[in-house]
Parts: C-alpha cells; structure tokens; sequence
C-alpha cells in the first residue's frame, strides 16, 4: 500500500495479528479497494476486508 500513490488520500487501517490482515477505512472505488490488499506478501494466512466506499454500501 505505501508503494501505491492512488491510495495516500484515504485513510486506510491495518492490523496484523498472527497472520491475519485486517483493513479498514473508506476508499473511493473497488479498485481502490483491490488496490490495497496485500496479495503475495509472504506470511499472511487470510486477509479480512472491511473497507467501504461512502454512500454505496459496498464493502
């Protein structure tokens, strides 16, 4: 996510406990969206995406 610049405007939250990513926040679109889970970094077991975009009720 820090290497991609579409994303610094939103704000973004990150937990990592045990192998598991939790990310939180709003962000414009489902590319957005897409844009930030972390798909092959090494370690992770299951990514839990709760990002929104306003107004839509897509998460």
């Amino acid at each position: 996510m820090l290497d991609e610049p579409s994303l610094r405007p939103f704000d973004i939250n990150v937990r990592t406990t045990k192998g598991v990513v939790e990310l939180s926040g709003l962000v414009n679109s489902r590319d957005d969206m897409y844009k930030a889970i972390a798909r092959s970094v090494s370690g992770i077991k299951f990514i839990k995406n709760d990002q929104r975009i306003p107004g839509t009720g897509d998460y």
